[in-house]
């Protein structure tokens, strides 16, 4: 029995820091965030020149716990 790998259902790009981050949600409920995208996160973490606001704060929140809407899917004839 071979184990199946889970989907993409769907994908939300989402502006942290100024570094956009590409979020995909899987058919297990697993989220993940895109390497390169997570890479340019965590460089601008470092940077002394972050400001993080409220709305940055929120984002992060929304990130974390709010469902990524599936596209919408065209009916087959």
């Amino acid at each position: 029995m071979t184990e199946q790998l889970p989907k993409a259902i769907s994908e939300a790009r989402i502006t942290i820091f100024g570094v956009e981050l590409i979020v995909v949600q899987l058919d297990d409920g697993r989220r993940v965030i895109e390497g390169e995208s997570l890479s340019r996160f965590f460089e601008a973490l470092g940077s002394d020149a972050i400001n993080f606001t409220d709305d940055d704060a929120m984002k992060v929140a929304n990130l974390i716990a709010a469902p990524i809407p599936s596209p919408a899917r065209e009916e087959e004839p």
